[in-house]
């Protein structure tokens, strides 16, 4: 399974060519993953003018044909995020989306955020954009 992090998607709006080049590659039927809170975060950006909401809005419905959705309903990913808020300094919103990732089985995440490199465990794959 492929994690997707906010960033990627913020960098796809932007027209970033390897993240549009990463996004094209991937294969219609893949396992993509990107938590609810991912959704949450571009719209907010969309509504405070950051990107531009039909462009969004369009993308958020593709989002919701082509990923798996990790939906924050589990005590276990609540206590995998606090675990990893508090061992890797992770703020609390970064860690519940790398906990909901995890948690759905990522081996690769593309991510914007440096802090989500201080995750280190064998399997899985961190790629900061």
């Amino acid at each position: 399974m492929t994690g997707l992090d906010t960033g990627f998607f913020v960098k796809l709006l932007q027209g970033d060519s390897r993240t549009v080049t990463l996004f094209a590659q991937m294969e219609p039927d893949a396992d993509l993953c990107l938590s609810s809170l991912t959704i949450f975060e571009l719209k907010r950006l969309g509504l405070k003018g950051a990107l531009d909401l039909e462009a969004l809005t369009k993308l958020i419905e593709t989002i919701m044909d082509l990923c798996h959705i990790s939906w924050l309903d589990s005590v276990e990913i609540h206590t995998a995020a606090a675990g990893l808020s508090h061992g890797l300094g992770l703020p609390a919103l970064d860690a519940l989306i790398l906990a909901g990732l995890l948690k759905n089985g990522s081996e690769l995440i593309y991510t914007t955020d440096a802090h989500f490199e201080k995750y280190h465990k064998k399997g899985v794959r961190i790629v900061k954009l």
